[in-house]
């Protein structure tokens, strides 16, 4: 393992060995960005420091020891470890390192930067809590300059950070960055999004030096009148950096010798979801829009639906509610809205009778309509299989669709959207039928033979889909072919057939986009490879085994119940038996139709490149499936078709880079501050809104973390300058207002990650705010406010 590399061999994967500064600078430099040469030192020459005497075990007891949770306790802590960091020697090893390393840069004067492994992190970005060093000469300065960095780990202001969020620093680990100095003559920080209101379509680029000194809000896709001439050359930088990472991203840049550089490049971690488009768009009078996202996805990654999906699944949503059953679905009704391509849906539920929560006599009888209705299900369900369900295969392995004339494609994309709604109708009608079916059954096993025993080893499904693709997968195993050709001719048959069986993720439950729906081919080639391995024995053996439990699993049980039990045992089972192959057969055919549809916009896409009318053959799914029908129809010329796409695509780009609230509703009602205020009013005051929201407490004037035992919990935190220093002062105080500070400073960044309304620029705020007062502070808008106390009236 290398002890050092260079800053442009480092990228994003390299984060646990050189730090998220380190990693998120060299793979600025992979994507093309003027980034400062550099070299950055493992952090194994960190660890090798910490197991120097012990050091690790130290550092943990002392913290155990002490148990720093206020600022008094974070700085004993700091200064004991500091301590313990002093009396160790350096490893000569590492000694050694440090200066080869050092060597490679040629630079007499250098920067030596900190790169914790949870730095710049996309939550937290721990920005000015640990240290670096400007101008750092020879190799004794450097070599102290080193373990200045790793020690500052543990800082206090680190200490009180990582105690806020929960982050454990004894499981991290410092890299170290060399970099040359350098005098810029001007410098600044952009941000990809507004981070008050959260808009991506703005971006904030600050100048803190040079004759354009100022805050100046440019968009990301034009050119403004008044914007700075290093604007444009920013912007494309940021949305690089924005667009390849999925993140909104903070930029620190210099101009030094009229060239720019990008000194530092982090995550955004703290703006508010943004969306332009809220619930009153689509109506708020029948309840609050949810965003429909996979689990675990960010609304910030999520990528917008395309056209063809959303045209699409408002049809498809409309036939799965036409005819929905309400004795097995557990909503009345559903609305979906787009916006901006992201989908919100709204649904009334049942009510916990309705879904058959209830006891007794009344959910025998609901029961008992269940199982009737579900046999009427079951024939309407087996009869369209029989007379679609044919004709799918024939579209999905008969039909090559590169050869088919336009018209014919459009025929075919027709006959595949019919069959699949018919087929998604039904499944409408089902609803969770395959559920609740078995759950009667296992009400009465409980009931009669008061246990589980045996139940689910008997509740063996019908042979579905799935079923019949293993087992044909398992007598393809057992085919001996005479070469490989025809092995994998064989086997491209098979996946061809049940390739809709082999999605990746779950696509209708995920609510995935048509369009970007992928077969997982490796794990089925896979299962055909271990299948081959044993002649597919182990799989057949597998079948005979469940078939074999569960008949001797139907012995015990008809054994345990009497003639006429055993006869409504059996009724019950069997029709469980069917549904139970519903899971997977309800939905199959749905999958292979819109595996098909999705097949045609490739089609398409590749037809529209050969004409020059696409730049790729995603493209397609850029049109809607009327677009796309009139298109493959004639009647769309390809001039339109083009212009369409263009438009679509930067329009795409755009929604791509929201992050789409959680809930959309009606908007809550403006801040009260008791009383209507003006500009003139003598106790309002105006300044620069740095932390969205609104807070109240008694002011605290404090100017060093010297005074910070007088802040206490809940009041307003006012100084003339919002230093690192006062940053663990942020997770105690209500809100913050300072005198000096801009929009994108380090300390701007560390009070909107500890989520505390400030306000910065309010001229003359520690002389005019005074201890003990009552204020209001929005830091939304940008204003303080003193909160005027109604006299109390003493009753005699």
């Amino acid at each position: 393992m290398s002890l050092y590399r260079s800053l442009g061999d480092i990228g994003l994967e390299d984060l646990s060995e050189y730090g998220g500064k380190a990693a998120r600078l060299g793979e600025a430099i992979r994507l093309g960005c003027p980034v400062l040469p550099g070299v950055a030192l493992s952090t194994e020459l960190y660890r090798r420091f910490m197991r120097q005497g012990g050091l690790q075990g130290e550092i943990a007891s002392i913290l155990s020891t002490m148990q720093p949770s206020a600022v008094p306790h974070f700085l004993a802590a700091e200064w004991a470890i500091r301590e313990a960091f002093r009396v160790r020697r350096v490893p000569d090893e590492v000694l050694e390192v440090i200066r080869e390393a050092r060597a490679t840069l040629g630079s007499p004067s250098i920067v030596v930067r900190s790169s914790a492994t949870h730095e710049h992190g996309p939550r937290h970005t721990f920005v000015g809590q640990h240290e670096s060093y400007l101008g750092v000469t020879g190799e004794e300065a450097t070599i102290e300059a080193v373990v200045g960095c790793w020690t500052s780990l543990f800082s206090a202001k680190a200490l009180a950070y990582a105690y806020r969020f929960g982050i454990d620093l004894l499981g991290s680990a410092m890299a170290v960055l060399f970099q040359p100095m350098i005098i810029p003559a001007t410098k600044g920080m952009l941000f990809t999004v507004d981070p008050i209101t959260g808009n991506p379509d703005t971006f904030v680029l600050e100048i803190q030096e040079g004759a354009h000194k100022g805050t100046f809000y440019l968009d990301p896709y034009g050119e403004g009148p008044d914007e700075p001439v290093l604007g444009t050359e920013l912007k494309r930088l940021g949305l690089l950096l924005d667009e390849h990472t999925l993140l909104f991203q903070a930029i620190e840049w210099a101009v030094v010798d009229d060239r720019l550089y990008l000194l530092r490049v982090f995550p955004v971690t703290k703006a508010p979801p943004y969306l332009p488009a809220s619930a009153r768009d689509v109506g708020t009078i029948r309840g609050p829009l949810e965003l429909v996202r996979s689990p675990g996805s960010s609304p910030r990654a999520m990528r917008p639906y395309s056209w063809y999906h959303r045209s699409r699944s408002q049809r498809l949503n409309a036939a799965y509610m036409r005819k929905a059953h309400r004795l097995f679905l557990p909503y009345l009704e559903r609305d979906e809205f787009f916006l901006c391509g992201y989908l919100y849906a709204r649904w009334r539920r049942l009510t916990s009778a309705e879904m058959g929560e209830i006891a007794g006599l009344g959910r025998l009888l609901l029961n008992l309509r269940r199982l009737v209705a579900a046999r009427t299900l079951d024939r309407e369900f087996r009869a369209l299989w029989r007379e679609k369900r044919p004709r799918l295969d024939v579209l999905n392995e008969g039909v090559d669709l590169s050869v088919l004339s336009k018209q014919e494609l459009a025929r075919y994309l027709e006959e595949v959207m019919a069959i699949g709604e018919a087929f998604y109708s039904q499944s409408g009608r089902l609803g969770d039928s395959y559920e609740l079916i078995p759950r009667i059954l296992l009400d009465l096993h409980r009931h009669w033979l008061g246990s589980d025993d045996d139940f689910w080893a008997l509740l063996g499904a019908e042979h579905d889909q799935l079923y019949r693709r293993d087992e044909e997968l398992c007598q393809l195993a057992q085919t001996d072919y005479p070469n490989e050709s025809e092995s994998e001719a064989a086997f491209r048959r098979f996946f061809r057939r049940y390739r809709h069986l082999y999605l990746q993720g779950n696509p209708l439950v995920e609510k995935q986009d048509i369009c970007l729906w992928r077969e997982d081919d490796l794990a089925a080639r896979g299962a055909f490879c271990t299948c081959r391995q044993d002649k597919g024995r182990a799989l057949q053996d597998q079948m005979t085994k469940r078939r074999v439990y569960l008949q001797e699993a139907e012995r015990r049980v008809w054994r345990r119940l009497g003639r006429g039990r055993r006869f409504v045992y059996r009724y019950v089972l069997g029709l469980a038996r069917r549904y139970a192959s519903l899971r997977a057969d309800r939905d199959e055919p749905v999958l292979l139709s819109l595996l098909l549809e999705r097949d045609v916009v490739r089609e398409v896409g590749r037809r529209l490149c050969a004409q020059g009318v696409a730049e790729i053959p995603e493209d397609a799914s850029l049109l809607g499936c009327r677009e796309l029908l009139d298109y493959l129809e004639d009647k769309m010329a390809p001039e339109r078709v083009m212009h369409l796409l263009q438009e679509r695509r930067e329009l795409y780009r755009r929604w791509w880079r929201y992050a789409p609230p959680e809930i959309l509703s009606e908007e809550p009602l403006p801040s009260d501050f008791g009383r209507d205020l003006s500009e003139e009013d003598e106790d309002l005051f105006r300044g620069l809104a740095v932390s969205p929201g609104s807070a109240e407490g008694r002011v605290r004037v404090v100017n060093a973390l010297s005074e910070a035992t007088s802040l206490l919990p809940g009041e307003v935190l006012v100084c003339h300058e919002p230093l690192f220093e006062l940053s663990p002062l942020f997770g105690v105080a209500a809100a913050v207002v300072a005198e000096t500070g801009t929009l994108l400073s380090h300390s701007a960044i560390l009070v909107r990650e500890y989520g505390v309304p400030a306000v910065f620029g309010v001229k003359g705020a520690t002389e005019l705010l005074r201890n003990g007062e009552e204020v209001l502070v929005d830091g939304s808008k940008g204003f303080v406010a003193r909160r005027l106390i109604e006299p109390e009236l003493e009753l005699l």
